[in-house]
């Protein structure tokens, strides 16, 4: 019988599909993170932690917030979120929606983002 080497993965490639939807506010992201599905959800909040780089954002929501809706406080919240303290994809769905909800109970009228910066 012949002896068998170790297998190794040395690389990660993501094939993604794009759903073509956008958000270019807050409450239009709350909107789309409410029904997107846990794959999207998934690849928008995990991605960050496959690259093995220290990121200023580590993960989506974050860079947006940060970068084109120049919301620092918020992307420090989104950034906050560790998605492996949740036991599935919906508990890490409420506490995104929790996040959002108290932001936007703090300032009703959020801006819009950057031109092109959508999400």
């Amino acid at each position: 019988m012949p002896s068998m080497s170790s297998f190794e993965f040395r690389e990660c490639i993501s094939i993604m599909k794009s759903t073509g939807k956008k958000a270019k506010t807050l409450r239009e992201l709350r909107d789309l993170i409410a029904i997107i599905s846990g794959e999207s959800l998934y690849h928008h909040t995990y991605q960050y932690h496959s690259k093995r780089q220290i990121l200023e954002y580590n993960n989506d929501f974050a860079h947006w917030a940060g970068e084109s809706l120049e919301e620092r406080v918020l992307s420090e919240y989104f950034s906050n979120i560790d998605p492996f303290l949740y036991r599935n994809i919906d508990e890490l769905r409420k506490a995104l929606l929790k996040d959002i909800d108290d932001n936007l109970q703090r300032f009703p009228e959020p801006r819009k983002t950057i031109p092109d910066k959508e999400i």
